[in-house]
């Protein structure tokens, strides 16, 4: 007989958002307006801090989201392409896990 997969349900307790960094980038000559990013950069914060705003000071010490609009130089819309050496640079601080950083790199 074969094992049967069971489900794992968390509890409301058990299950713990830390939130998580966004970057939106756009290419220095994107076919698509930074200010629509810079807009969302702040309404996302705004959303987290509305998030938050009962949270203990615990939970917002943990608390690891963040958003951040930025411009890749010498890019157009597919930075990851355009400006892949920027853009490289950008994912490697963001997953070794520097939340600070230039808006422009």
């Amino acid at each position: 007989m074969a094992p049967q997969p069971q489900a794992f349900i968390q509890s409301a307790e058990q299950k713990q958002e830390n939130g998580a960094p966004i970057n939106l980038m756009y290419g220095e000559h994107d076919w698509m307006d930074i200010a629509g990013g810079y807009a969302a950069e702040q309404k996302i914060k705004e959303e987290r801090e509305n998030a938050l705003k009962n949270a203990s000071a615990e939970e917002r010490a943990h608390d690891q989201g963040s958003a951040k609009a930025l411009l890749i130089k010498k890019a157009g819309h597919h930075v990851y392409l355009d400006g892949w050496e920027e853009f490289n640079t950008v994912m490697r601080v963001q997953l070794m896990g520097r939340k600070e950083g230039p808006d422009t790199y």
